[in-house]
């Protein structure tokens, strides 16, 4: 199977784009809230504190059509959350709490897996091995691994001229 140079820079970088966008939200939450309620007023989702809440919400006491968005500066900040929570109130609200370190740390994972894997193939191909399977091609003419079956890297010219 051929190896795709653009999906791999993709996860590279739109993984790194997406936790360092996660790790600004979650850290900044903690300044700011942010909350979307569904048309029938039911349902809640929104970001504060360094979560992700859901939950559904009874609108007693709210303007009738309430509106979709809340948002506003939290004055003094409060503290960042660390793990997770839940609750529920008599008789239908409930509400859970994800901490946005958590797909931080996830994204950050996977794209150092990606890094990681794009590197040691890069390190394979310069000395001589299959980027795939890490087979010694010293030798090899026909340009296909006899091991995996990829297709051999192009050997480079010592004085540095294009091949």
């Amino acid at each position: 199977m051929k190896s795709h140079p653009r999906i791999r820079k993709t996860v590279k970088w739109g993984g790194a784009v997406l936790t360092v966008l996660f790790l600004t939200i979650w850290i900044s939450s903690r300044w700011w809230y942010l909350d979307y309620l569904s048309r029938g007023g039911t349902w809640t989702v929104g970001v504060s504190e360094g979560t992700v809440s859901i939950g559904q919400v009874t609108p007693s006491g709210w303007p009738n059509p309430p509106p979709p968005w809340y948002y506003g500066f939290l004055d003094p900040p409060l503290h960042l959350a660390w793990w997770f929570d839940w609750g529920s109130l008599p008789p239908s609200d409930w509400w859970f709490f994800v901490p946005l370190w958590v797909p931080a740390a996830a994204t950050l994972l996977a794209t150092g897996a990606a890094w990681r894997l794009d590197a040691l193939a890069r390190r394979r191909a310069r000395a001589g091995c299959c980027a795939k399977c890490g087979y010694d091609l010293t030798g090899n003419t026909t340009g296909i691994c006899p091991e995996c079956g990829a297709a051999a890297p192009q050997p480079r010219p010592v004085d540095g001229t294009p091949a």
